[in-house]
């Protein structure tokens, strides 16, 4: 394609989400019993994302033979997100109830889910009968469906967590989120055969670090899942049987994924019956629970996370130019800190005080341990704002520590909101939200740990800040469960 009809199709796709975020605004709140609320609220906040990604791409455009046409659309690109303004000011209580609704768009995303359930269920069946093409048409739909499903979902909570990152509805979401990228990681070369497909969502989606969309898929493994013995054999003697309508018919998705969710099936006597004798409705089944379960954080997600995580490198100590730890502590006490507030509201928090002070003697280290002490450090509780209800939210407090020429000169405690925390075979997952302060520091380190009962220290094995979302992970073997999360932000100027 030239350069000139990449354009045009970058000006037409722009205009296409700008017309469905408008089209949603003018819907919400939906009451005509066509399309729910929950689908105005995907449409609108995934075309919010869209939309911003439009006009950044169409900035980047140098050519003057179009510059008429970005003014145009700069023109209703303001007025619309004036007009998106606008709406969150008035609707953000209805928008949370929305998102606290477990019937609305969790279920939309449980949906998605499902689809990527069929899409491996496809793969597979083309290499059991081994032909794939005879599956080309039914995948290409299927894997289509679900990319788009999913990219909304992505879109979605990007335009909504830097609003509504207290909301504990969207903890919940941005949880079966990332479980279900967990499972496309997982089983990410059933895309290997979508390449093309890939590309275009990619490209439609403005080119966006949706890492789905622009990794290259492995070849897809099914042996790494399903290992098949000899005894296996009868039951795919059968399966394969099916095809050439020798054999009874599979029961429907429907009625299998109610079996797997014990969600009660008039016919459970029959579908048992079925999987007695079926290895492909065998793994329909286990590979729904499975998703089911990682989405609910009930099961741990299969080792191979332990290949997604990487050890990070030996975390060093801030260059600092204090005598001993006592020193530095002492230093601090003088230092004015700052607390940011969940609105981003910045007040004097006054004296700030450590533990390290207080450490036992036995936890005591032979020499300066700077960065325990700087982790240790917790702001005058007289200074902080009193607690809203988060419901089931925890609540701890980041630290921003500010470095020039080796000394500490500033400090700001800011809140973390740790949405959910799971364990798996190999890692304890936290994933939260931040409320940062603000900073200009040409450097910066983020630091975190988890803390055992006993003292402790787990450090972390990987740790991501995307917006205002993080995600960190921690060796299983080394973490006990009565302990607590720690963050440090180190800037340096």
């Amino acid at each position: 394609m030239n350069t000139n009809a990449t354009i045009e199709q970058l000006f037409e796709h722009a205009t296409e989400d700008l017309g469905t975020l408008l089209w949603a605004l003018r819907a919400w709140p939906t009451d005509d019993g066509r399309c729910s609320i929950s689908y105005v609220a995907l449409r609108l906040f995934s075309s919010v994302s869209r939309v911003r990604s439009a006009h950044e791409a169409l900035n980047k455009i140098a050519s003057a033979d179009y510059s008429s046409e970005k003014s145009k659309f700069d023109k209703v690109f303001n007025k619309t997100m004036a007009e998106y303004e606008q709406f969150l000011s008035a609707e953000k209580a209805l928008i949370e109830n929305v998102l606290n609704d477990e019937g609305g768009l969790s279920a939309r995303l449980r949906e998605t889910e499902a689809s990527l359930v069929t899409v491996r269920k496809i793969v597979q069946d083309g290499m059991l009968y081994d032909n794939p093409e005879l599956f080309n048409e039914e995948f290409n739909e299927v894997a289509s469906s679900f990319l788009t499903g999913f990219n909304d979902f992505a879109r979605l909570l990007d335009a909504m967590s830097p609003v509504f990152k207290d909301c504990a509805g969207l903890g919940l979401l941005q949880g079966r989120f990332i479980a279900v990228e967990t499972l496309i990681r997982q089983w990410h070369g059933v895309f290997h055969a979508a390449q093309k497909l890939l590309s275009a969502e990619h490209e439609r989606e403005y080119n966006v670090d949706f890492w789905w969309l622009h990794e290259s898929p492995p070849v897809y493994d099914m042996t790494q899942e399903m290992l098949i013995s000899d005894a296996d054999l009868p039951a795919i003697g059968r399966l394969l049987n099916k095809f050439k309508g020798t054999s009874e018919s599979c029961p429907d998705e429907a009625m299998l994924d109610a079996y797997a969710l014990e969600r009660g099936v008039p016919e459970s006597a029959v579908v048992e019956r079925h999987l007695s004798v079926c290895r492909y409705c065998q793994e329909h089944i286990a590979a729904r629970k499975e998703s089911e379960a990682i989405r609910m954080g009930q099961q741990p997600i299969r080792p191979f996370l332990a290949k997604l995580f990487k050890s990070s490198a030996e975390l060093q100590a801030p260059g600092l130019d204090y005598a001993s730890e006592e020193d530095m502590i002492e230093a601090l006490r003088k230092i004015p800190a700052q607390i940011v507030s969940s609105d981003g509201s910045v007040r004097d928090g006054g004296k700030v005080i450590s533990l390290a002070a207080r450490r036992p003697k036995e936890k005591q280290p032979e020499k300066a341990d700077f960065l325990g002490c700087l982790q240790e450090l917790r702001p005058d509780p007289q200074a902080l704002p009193k607690a809203a209800d988060s419901g089931s939210v925890d609540i701890t407090w980041g630290k921003s520590v500010k470095i020039k020429n080796n000394i500490i000169v500033n400090i700001a405690f800011f809140p973390a909101l740790i949405r959910q925390k799971t364990f798996t075979d190999t890692h304890l997952l936290v994933v939260g939200t931040l409320t940062l302060p603000s900073r200009s520091a040409s450097g910066e380190k983020w630091y975190c740990e988890w803390v055992n009962g006993d003292g402790g220290i787990v450090p972390v094995d990987n740790f991501e800040v995307k917006n205002s979302m993080f995600k960190a992970a921690f060796a299983r073997s080394a973490v006990r469960e009565d302990g607590d999360f720690r963050l440090l932000l180190a800037c340096e100027s």
